[in-house]
């Protein structure tokens, strides 16, 4: 799995099959088995569809599936491509997706760190 974390603001703890990411009392993660429920205080509504998480930002965000993958994008900023198995979010300019076989890997200029982490 992938480990994400922002400098200072985010904890990662693994559970097995899923990342649990808290930011400092903005994020509850919630377990369903095989995937992680990411809900902001009010901001956030997590809707559950078999494998996948659909996470909604109050008219920001317009998810929709594909097969085994969610494609989030936001008004305007983020364009998502498919790669087979998973998705690429890029923003503009400030994201770079890197692949690697079977994972996604997101860094922001200087903000996220990614490590990996065996079995992705």
């Amino acid at each position: 799995m992938l480990i994400l974390t922002r400098q200072g603001r985010y904890k990662a703890y693994e559970n097995e099959t899923m990342v649990i990411l808290m930011r400092q009392g903005r994020y509850k993660a919630y377990e369903n088995e095989t995937m992680l429920i990411l809900t902001r205080q009010g901001r956030y509504k997590a809707y559950e569809n078999e494998t996948m998480v659909i996470l909604m930002r109050q008219g920001h965000y317009k998810a929709y599936e594909n097969e085994t993958m969610l494609i989030l994008t936001r008004q305007g900023r983020y364009k998502a491509y498919e790669n087979e198995t998973m998705v690429i979010l890029m923003r503009q300019g400030r994201y770079k997706a890197y692949e690697n076989e079977t994972m996604l890997i997101l860094t922001r200029q200087g903000r996220y760190k990614a490590y990996e982490n065996e079995t992705m």
